[in-house]
């Protein structure tokens, strides 16, 4: 069985979503590139989304990949997400 819009998923609101978004990526990450990300960000066009490329030796490490960020090992990377999320908390 095929799933899909338009196969098993029929409607979608993601045109309604309003709230801002924030898309970061690693740039060695073979997944989540920065064409999914675009595309990604278009689902929800009312979005105000903002996109973070991670380059790996920027944070002194050799790779991140698709799922490192959320490593021990790379909280390096954590407060890109928190920066994010403190601005966005004092703007509302």
């Amino acid at each position: 069985m095929e799933v899909g819009f338009g196969t098993t998923v029929h409607a979608h609101l993601y045109s309604e979503l309003t709230l801002p978004s924030f898309w970061a990526y690693a740039t060695d990450d073979a997944i989540a590139n920065i064409q999914n990300v675009e595309d990604m960000v278009r689902v929800s066009p009312n979005s105000k989304s903002e996109i973070k490329a991670l380059h790996p030796r920027d944070y002194g490490y050799s790779d991140i990949g698709h799922m490192q960020f959320f490593s021990s090992r790379r909280k390096k990377l954590w407060p890109v997400a928190l920066e994010w999320l403190n601005t966005k908390s004092l703007e509302g």
